[in-house]
């Protein structure tokens, strides 16, 4: 293998979380989610305060957006190995994750859109804005089935070294199924389902940064190990 080459597929999931931090949290400051019974008045001001920012911090997160499907696709070289001659696991988690990609550059383009315009009337604004939330943290499915293909796998490798500890398996498919109350945000404007309460925004974003740092050292000593086994 080209140890080289999938250490720097690895690296990929940092420079992912690095770059969508400082697009879409410190430039764009979509994050924290807007209140979601903020006024049509409201979410006009923080599209005029500054638009040129605005489009900027979202070109970041766009970018992003695409380095996650490198991460995924070093996910399902490992997941390939683990799977052996007739991999499905590996499959469904890099179009998942294409897909999960797509959910994200979504948003990004309507909110792109309400900030290239945002002289226009404030109830259209308002609308750009609740569509693009509403994708963003409630389009859980495709994160879902890639997580959790990525757990089963795991769990499923039967090659005399395996690739990952099992402990690693479970965590991954516990960790799958805190993604899913984002999906309920579409039946909440308050409260820990709403697109900016707890259940469905912060917690599953706090567990995210704890998985993905295990998830990243861990591929790093796997990658290592099969390198050095060849």
């Amino acid at each position: 293998m080209n140890k080289r080459l999938h250490m720097l597929a690895a690296w990929s999931g940092p420079v992912f979380c690095i770059t969508f931090t400082i697009g879409i949290w410190f430039v764009a400051q979509f994050v924290p989610p807007h209140d979601p019974l903020a006024s049509a008045a409201d979410i006009a001001a923080f599209y005029l305060r500054n638009p040129m920012r605005i489009q900027s911090g979202l070109l970041i997160t766009m970018f992003s957006a695409v380095i996650w499907i490198v991460w995924a696709a070093e996910w399902a070289s490992q997941m390939r190995r683990m799977e052996g001659k007739y991999p499905v696991l590996a499959d469904i988690q890099l179009g998942a994750a294409v897909a999960t990609s797509v959910f994200v550059l979504l948003p990004v383009m309507v909110w792109m859109a309400a900030a290239y315009r945002p002289e226009r009337n404030p109830e259209l604004l308002l609308f750009f804005n609740d569509f693009a939330f509403i994708q963003f943290v409630g389009m859980v499915g495709p994160a879902f089935f890639q997580i959790i293909c990525v757990g089963i796998a795991i769990l499923a490798d039967r090659q005399s070294s395996p690739s990952f500890p099992r402990w690693v398996g479970f965590f991954t498919i516990w960790f799958s199924f805190l993604t899913l109350p984002g999906g309920l945000c579409i039946f909440f404007k308050v409260g820990p389902f709403a697109w900016d309460g707890v259940l469905a925004f912060w917690m599953p974003l706090s567990l995210y940064g704890v998985w993905f740092m295990v998830m990243f050292l861990q591929l790093r000593k796997a990658i290592a190990r099969q390198a050095a086994a060849e």
